[in-house]
């Protein structure tokens, strides 16, 4: 199956970065959202010399450097205009309402300086990924202990 979406997508993103190659490749980090996961976006990537990698599910908090340097400030700020219409018990925000307050905190949220924190905070540039693994939570799971047999050797489930 084609998605359009996802090769629109891929072809704006290679008219926007063609004139900025630096070598003969680009990469491109993806999310792994299924517009990008189709043979024909794989076949244009290709052809264009785009290498991909996809994320691991749920890391795009961790992994993505607009996330960290400029959404998450965008939504700090906007809960915090949000409080302070509560604080002068303003409870309901429309349409209009809400396109001032982000146009109030756009340009502040949406910096040069917030987006090159965001790709310092991950270790993307400068190098160094000791930064997003030492903020990685490992869970193991743990090792059943050893089940004793009964008297006639077969295994007895317990439930803990």
């Amino acid at each position: 199956m084609i998605d359009v979406l996802g090769v629109d997508w891929i072809q704006h993103f290679n008219r926007c970065t063609e004139s900025r190659i630096v070598g003969g490749w680009r990469l491109l980090i993806l999310d792994g959202y299924s517009s990008y996961t189709t043979p024909e976006f794989d076949i244009y990537c290709i052809e264009h010399n785009i290498v991909t990698i996809c994320m691991p599910s749920h890391t795009s908090h961790l992994l993505q450097p607009l996330d960290v340097g400029c959404f998450s400030p965008l939504k700090a700020a906007y809960r915090n205009q949000v409080h302070e219409l509560a604080r002068r018990r303003v409870f309901y925000i429309d349409k209009v309402d809400f396109l001032q307050i982000y146009k109030g905190i756009r340009n502040i949220v949406f910096s040069a300086e917030n987006i090159h924190a965001g790709f310092r905070a991950l270790g993307l540039v400068p190098v160094c990924p000791e930064r997003v693994l030492s903020s990685l939570i490992v869970v193991r799971t743990p090792l059943l202990p050893r089940v004793l047999a009964d008297a006639e050797g077969a295994w007895v489930a317990e439930t803990p």
